[in-house]
């Protein structure tokens, strides 16, 4: 007969803090064995009280004794293998609830860092994902059938059901990864021991599937800097910072539904709760928010408590942290956080995008010679202050376009916005700068700086105009067959993947699959300003 198991893994300097939180939750420490060089240790919550059911308090003037107290009692149990010997980690299976404990202490990517070690690739089931590019935020996919290594530019896989490819040493069942391992076995819990042996003997295996996803960081001083600007991003209701839409235990996906009764505090380690707050069935950035600005100056993010009661699980209490999403560039990389941890994106997240990317078809355009550009200002700025000038424009990018006009047949469109009407009735039209220059069928975005920020800007201005063309919100009158941006850098870049910012290459991938989606080709021209006097600026 097979037995169920959700298996976790911690590292062994948690062991002591997770213990005070099992005595407190009533867990009781029961029977010992040893198998396999390992100690196991079952806890079990032999004098569970039960919860009173959330929405109790709302309903019972409607019962015929008010005075009673129900309770839901629901059982649930750990067990705990340390290694007699020295080692660095514990693994632990969770019975029942008891993973809303363990939640604070384990190690994010073990499930996932089992499952590329032992996994036939074709066999994938399900995944969810996390997406970083395009319209989709996060995704639950099941399959009949998988093509390996096929997931998406910008995707971060975090969830899998897969069958493993050594079938005599895991089954032939389905297998479920995330934080934790799901698996049916055909040994008893007292064989616990043997079963760890194999997980360690395949996690110091090579990879047979590249997934794509993120990977927790592991310096201190950066997660403080990253904390302080997530509070922060709180604090002033921050669009990148958003409650997520379903929490995920170990291989357990709940999306978070209206059944819940939420209360925020504050507490570090084993104090009292502090400013508590009842904020009802819902929960909102806005709520978090307006909590935060009310506690002191100086709180710490990480003593932010958020306490869910539910009849079903009964109650249980985590960080902010760990239900939060948001994202940040700091130092030049983006940063997300996952289960109250941040995380970087790892190098097959990368070459994905890279791929995609790199397929985008790539013109080498004319350079920007900036001697002439420095002479070309000064004659206009004469022509202006003599009056024969038709416009006052001096600025690079119209030198560019104009150049590119006169002397290559471009059309120029720089400065040409065209009207579009408002959204709201009775309110007046609004202007949009179509492109910049036009030649057959191709509408081109242009940008000359090195400026991340810039940069992102004439993608954003780029997909906003394809976007009213395919509307008809704009009368262009062009035959639009290919959506363009054209870079112009101080540096030498040959490919576009070069341009060192994860942010701005995301924001590109965005771009691409929103001009497939209206039908258009994607094009990218890159070109250098060169010639460029010592200490001349933009």
């Amino acid at each position: 007969m097979k037995i169920q198991y959700n298996i976790y893994r911690i590292q062994s300097k948690n062991l002591p803090p997770l213990l005070e939180v099992l005595a407190k939750s009533g867990l009781l420490e029961q029977k010992h064995a040893i198998h396999f060089d390992h100690k196991l240790t079952f806890y079990f919550s032999e004098k569970n009280k039960g919860q009173e059911p959330w929405w109790w308090k709302h309903y019972k003037h409607l019962a015929n004794n008010d005075k009673i107290t129900p309770n839901n009692v629901f059982h649930y149990g750990l067990l705990v293998a340390e290694s007699t010997k020295s080692s660095d980690f514990v693994y632990v299976i969770s019975l029942g609830k008891s993973h809303f404990y363990l939640n604070k202490f384990i190690e994010r990517d073990f499930g996932i860092n089992f499952a590329i070690r032992m996994a036939d690739g074709k066999s994938i089931l399900l995944k969810k994902s996390r997406y970083f590019t395009g319209a989709k935020k996060g995704e639950i996919t099941s399959y009949t059938s998988f093509h390996v290594n096929d997931f998406e530019p910008g995707e971060s896989v975090d969830h899998l059901k897969l069958k493993a490819e050594d079938k005599n040493l895991w089954g032939d069942g389905n297998i479920v990864f995330s934080d934790s391992i799901q698996i049916s076995l055909g040994k008893s819990p007292d064989e616990f021991g043997r079963i760890i042996k194999d997980i360690e003997e395949t996690l110091g295996k090579n990879e047979k599937i590249q997934l794509p996803k993120l990977e927790i960081i592991k310096n201190e001083v950066t997660e403080k800097e990253l904390d302080k600007a997530l509070l922060n991003s709180i604090k002033n209701k921050d669009i990148d910072a958003s409650v997520s839409e379903f929490d995920v235990f170990g291989v357990n996906i709940n999306f978070r539904m209206e059944e819940y009764d939420y209360e925020i505090f504050l507490q570090n380690g084993l104090e009292s709760r502090k400013h508590k707050k009842t904020i009802g069935n819902t929960l909102e950035i806005d709520t978090i928010s307006d909590y935060i600005r009310n506690v002191p100056a100086d709180t710490d993010i990480n003593s932010i408590k958020i306490k869910s009661s539910t009849d079903t699980n009964g109650s249980f209490t985590r960080s902010l942290k760990e239900i939060l999403d948001f994202k940040i560039t700091y130092a030049d990389q983006q940063y997300f956080i996952r289960n109250g941890n941040w995380h970087l994106f790892n190098e097959t997240f990368i070459n994905y995008l890279k791929r995609a990317l790199e397929n985008i078809p790539i013109d080498i355009g004319v350079n920007l010679d900036e001697a002439n550009y420095i002479a070309w200002k000064e004659a206009k700025k004469e022509s202006i202050k003599s009056g024969t000038s038709k416009d006052k424009l001096i600025y690079r990018e119209y030198y560019f376009n104009e150049y590119m006009a006169k002397y290559h047949n471009y059309e120029l469109l720089d400065r040409q916005n065209q009207p579009v009407e408002s959204i709201k009735p009775g309110k007046a039209r609004y202007q949009v700068e179509v492109a910049d220059l036009y030649k057959n069928g191709e509408v081109i975005s242009v940008k000359i700086s090195d400026e991340k920020v810039d940069l992102i800007y004439n993608i954003v201005q780029s997909i906003v105009a394809m976007e009213l063309h395919k509307q008809n919100a704009m009368k262009a009158h062009k035959n639009i067959k290919c959506a363009a941006l054209w870079f112009v850098f101080d540096k030498k870049i040959d490919k576009i993947t070069d341009f060192n910012s994860i942010q701005f290459l995301l924001m590109l991938e965005n771009w691409r699959k929103r001009v497939r989606q209206l039908e258009l080709s994607p094009k990218i021209y890159i070109s250098q300003r060169i010639n460029i006097p010592a200490q001349n600026t933009p």
